[in-house]
């Protein structure tokens, strides 16, 4: 989508302004010509060095697919500069949420009701949930994701899904004590839940990895490790190895 006003730039310029974005995408919005943020040379190069710069370009560009995706693909959150049309264009709402999960706010209200780009968003940020449909909200598949990824997502999951004991065990695990008032009134007194909301973190990684040693091989190592760990007073903190770890 290559406009007229791209044609009155000088080639003198254009370098200048290549040179200038390709190492400072952000360096766009400095650009006092609408030759310059229509140039779609200089601004495919200043978002691929920096997704956000998508905000400075003209709106032709803002609809300009391939500009698009490129800056959605170095910046997830650049969706939301995109225009209308393409904040509903599948590939590029993809793109968006597997770099950065919280960009499915930006997507068309048909995309967020779609199942994979939701359960692509709450695998990389669990608070994504919060911007899914309601039907996908009431998603087992996709609230136990999103929990797992964060357990405080468990908040935006719908009631029924807050009363499912494995969707808020795994919240639980994820989000401790923060998790846990997010749940059914009768899971609230579930004393399991409650002993593991309370578990400081580290003793929490020791109890999962035990519990699941036997599994695979991977399981078995990680539970030889913490195993081999020095444990602060409180569980917060654990030795494993040469390095320490904090939850």
């Amino acid at each position: 989508m290559q406009s007229v006003l791209t044609r009155s730039m000088k080639p003198a310029m254009r370098r200048a302004w290549l040179e200038k974005v390709t190492t400072d995408g952000l360096a766009l919005k400095r650009a006092r010509s609408a030759a310059v943020k229509n140039d779609r040379a200089v601004v495919l190069a200043a978002v691929k060095n920096h997704g956000l710069a998508l905000d400075y370009a003209s709106e032709a560009l803002k609809n300009d697919r391939e500009i698009v995706l490129a800056a959605v693909m170095n910046n997830g959150m650049a969706l939301q500069y995109a225009s209308e049309a393409l904040k509903n264009d599948r590939e590029i709402v993809l793109a968006a949420v597997m770099n950065n999960g919280m960009a499915l706010e930006y997507a068309s209200a048909a995309l967020k009701a779609d199942r994979e780009i939701v359960l692509a968003a709450v695998k990389r940020h669990g608070y994504a949930l919060a911007y899914a449909s309601d039907a996908l909200q009431n998603d087992r598949e996709v609230v136990l994701a999103a929990v797992k990824r964060h357990g405080y997502a468990l908040y935006m999951a719908s009631a029924e899904l807050k009363n499912d004991r494995e969707i808020v065990l795994a919240a639980v695990k994820k989000g401790g004590k923060y998790a846990l008032p997010h749940a059914s009134g009768h899971l609230q007194q579930d004393p399991a839940l409650i002993s593991w909301s309370k578990m400081p973190r580290g003793k929490v990684l020791w109890r999962i990895v035990r519990e699941h040693h036997t599994a695979n091989s991977v399981g078995t190592y990680w539970y030889k490790q913490v195993m081999r760990a020095d444990f602060d007073a409180d569980g917060s903190a654990v030795m494993v190895g040469r390095g320490a770890k904090r939850a």
